[in-house]
């Protein structure tokens, strides 16, 4: 049913029925079981498309979470997950944040298979996107607040007579 409202362009009718199904679900199977990811994501594509930045954020932090606890925090398993939630914040424009998951990634293929790891591929090329998309569209004011002086954050200067690149970006 929240399928058929999403494709409708009725979001908040598909928010109540996502939510109520989360309930049974958790109530059913627990907290922290993996099948709700199925709920989740359709859930947060409606808190995006309703421009519901903390209600996306909060079910963004419990996706992280559940990951963590299913998957291992430092364990190459959780890889997906994480590439997948950075995906969620590009897409929401918050691309520090992005940033901030696709290095977590990035950290655990090289403790886990070295400088060389395939695995890190995904997430130099999210980390080189989310640095462009930045570029483009600014810093979305959500991440502006979060860390001012964050290791992460551009050092671009893109305007007045000295343009600059981040050297990292």
């Amino acid at each position: 049913l929240a399928l058929h409202y999403i494709e409708d362009d009725r979001s908040p009718q598909a928010i109540t029925t996502l939510t109520q199904a989360l309930k049974i679900n958790r109530a059913a199977e627990g907290l922290f079981n993996p099948m709700q990811l199925e709920l989740l994501e359709p859930l947060m594509e409606c808190y995006l498309a309703l421009d519901l930045q903390g209600d996306f954020e909060r079910e963004q932090n419990y996706v992280l979470l559940l990951s963590d606890i299913n998957y291992g925090k430092d364990k190459p398993a959780i890889l997906p997950m994480l590439t997948h939630a950075a995906r969620w914040y590009e897409e929401a424009g918050r691309y520090l944040s992005a940033r901030k998951l696709y290095s977590r990634c990035v950290e655990i293929a090289r403790k886990a298979g070295g400088e060389n790891d395939l695995r890190m591929v995904e997430p130099l090329r999210g980390m080189a996107r989310a640095y462009r998309l930045e570029y483009v569209h600014g810093l979305h004011a959500v991440d502006e607040e979060a860390s001012r002086f964050g290791p992460l954050r551009s050092t671009a200067q893109l305007q007045g007579p000295n343009i600059r690149l981040d050297s990292i970006g």
